[in-house]
């Protein structure tokens, strides 16, 4: 019998073309937030397995988009935070089109797609597992970075987020695992 989910409501503006030029703050959490990538220690991030692939992952982004650059990022024990600049758009899809028909070059979708697959596969070779575990939560968020003032208070949090850890309400979580 087929399994039938909820519809979703996106979180993307209705009409906004992710491949189009710009500055991206991206958040994506583990599978049902569970603490899963690194540990929080005084004074550092210490990465788990799947931590480190992320890690790796992120990093060889420019490799499979070469229309983006890569801006500050921090593995969290449950989540991921990234900047993303989208430098071009190659005119494959209309701007106007939103869903991503068509090409999906350096989409912001496609991006994060990217990653989560590449991290999972990482993990998966690194541990010789052939498991079926699920990482990644469905689909992430994002927020258009819109000016300068914007894109440097992004950076300020994900540098600052390991420090505010326990603050986190997923903190509380963490700690009855």
């Amino acid at each position: 019998m087929e399994q039938r989910y909820p519809q979703r409501k996106s979180p993307r503006l209705q009409h906004y073309n992710y491949q189009r030029p710009g500055t991206y703050f991206v958040t994506v959490c583990s599978h049902k937030k569970k603490p899963r990538f690194c540990t929080i220690e005084p004074f550092c991030v210490r990465l788990l397995p799947i931590g480190e692939a992320i890690e790796i992952a992120w990093h060889s982004l420019p490799t499979h988009f070469p229309t983006i650059r890569l801006d500050s990022f921090v593995v969290m024990p449950n989540h991921i935070h990234g900047l993303i600049h989208i430098d071009t758009w190659d005119g494959t899809e209309s701007p106007e089109d939103s869903r991503g028909h068509g090409s999906r070059s350096a989409s912001l979708s496609s991006i994060v797609g990217s990653l989560k697959s590449a991290a999972s596969k990482i993990y998966r070779q690194a541990q010789r597992s052939g498991s079926d575990e699920i990482v990644w939560q469905r689909g992430f968020y994002e927020r258009i970075v819109r000016d300068e003032q914007e894109l440097l208070a992004a950076r300020r949090y994900i540098e600052e987020n390991p420090q505010r850890w326990r603050d986190d309400p997923m903190y509380a979580t963490e700690q009855q695992c």
